[in-house]
């Protein structure tokens, strides 16, 4: 897949993250990614990154540029795996917004959203019973419904309010609450 940024590109430097800009104490979001596709199996470290790009309702420019790397990383995944990267791209996607995407990064970003279609098929018959509420947020958030798919991804923070009466209203989602 063709990336938008090489990981030894400066512009690393420049995007932020959960943790702030650029390589930090913290996190080395390149560097992170390069020991990711040198060993696509270490699940450890695949925990320990993605709340740097994408976390707590936000995603952080580091996730526009790493999405094409995910993928990549994903496709070397059997089915049966690929529940936790399929529920990092929705959380990517839901915390952000198309217009947030930086200029220089979108093209390598469209083509890993394009690239996911076909490893969700293939995972599809494999979800989890856990995952299941995060990758339908994921179907979801590629298919434009970021609402849509917060409400899949925490069942248990839908509120709402009536519009007979203005009440306060917690929604409970059978099966995913």
């Amino acid at each position: 897949m063709k990336h938008a940024l090489a990981l030894d590109d400066p512009r690393w430097a420049t995007l932020t993250h959960r943790a702030g800009v650029g390589p930090t104490d913290e996190i080395d979001i390149a560097a992170e990614l390069a020991v990711l596709l040198a060993d696509p199996t270490d699940d450890e470290r695949i925990q320990d990154l993605w709340p740097y790009l994408a976390s707590e309702g936000s995603t952080w420019d580091s996730a526009y540029a790493a999405l094409p790397y995910l993928v990549e990383i994903m496709a070397r995944w059997a089915p049966a795996d690929r529940g936790e990267l399929l529920s990092v791209v929705g959380i990517i996607l839901t915390g952000g917004s198309d217009d947030d995407v930086p200029a220089d990064l979108e093209v390598g970003y469209r083509a890993s959203l394009a690239a996911v279609y076909p490893l969700l098929g293939e995972a599809i018959p494999f979800i989890t019973p856990a995952d299941l509420p995060w990758v339908l947020g994921t179907i979801a958030a590629l298919r434009g419904n970021r609402e849509l798919a917060e409400v899949l991804q925490e069942p248990e923070s839908v509120e709402a309010t009536c519009d007979e009466c203005g009440a306060d209203v917690h929604v409970e989602v059978p099966g995913l609450s």
